[in-house]
């Protein structure tokens, strides 16, 4: 590693246990199955058929966690978006009667996908700094924020 200069670096994306696709970045920085593979990095494709093979039938799911018993915990759910299948464990059941929340219908990485979603996209905007009018670039919303300043005007603001 001292030889290649990656001693105190970061590991390399080529040795991830996860493809690219499954991972936070692909939600930052999406990037075709063409350029991930370029790049020397993992992508993980989907299994031909994600429904376990022991657990074929649907479980249903009522709408009150209270119609819910603990037996739940030894099935095995379906995504009804992407279809993987995912269990829900003791802690989490024990959070939904405690909400009370219905139990969740899709897998634990849409419903990170769709948190994702709700989030400002990390998008760079050119504006003028609020002081000195030079052109700065920002991921902020000029609507949202007061006054917008470059570094060297916040430095004597803060200063």
């Amino acid at each position: 590693m001292l030889a290649d200069g990656e001693y105190g670096e970061f590991f390399p994306l080529s040795i991830l246990l996860f493809g690219y696709n499954d991972t936070v970045s692909f939600y930052d920085y999406p990037m075709t199955k063409e350029e991930v593979v370029k790049n020397g990095w993992k992508w993980q494709s989907p299994p031909a058929t994600s429904q376990h093979q022991d657990f074929p039938e649907t479980v249903f799911l009522p709408d009150d966690i209270h119609d819910t018993d603990r037996s739940i915990l030894d099935q095995i759910l379906t995504c009804s978006d992407c279809s993987k299948n995912y269990r829900i464990i003791a802690q989490e059941f024990k959070f939904y009667q405690e909400a009370p929340i219905p139990l969740p219908r899709l897998c634990p990485f849409c419903r990170y996908r769709d948190r994702l979603a709700l989030h400002n996209q990390k998008t760079m905007r050119l504006i003028l700094c609020a002081h000195c009018k030079k052109e700065i670039a920002t991921p902020l919303d000029p609507t949202e924020f007061r006054q917008i300043l470059c570094e060297e005007c916040y430095l004597k603001e803060v200063y």
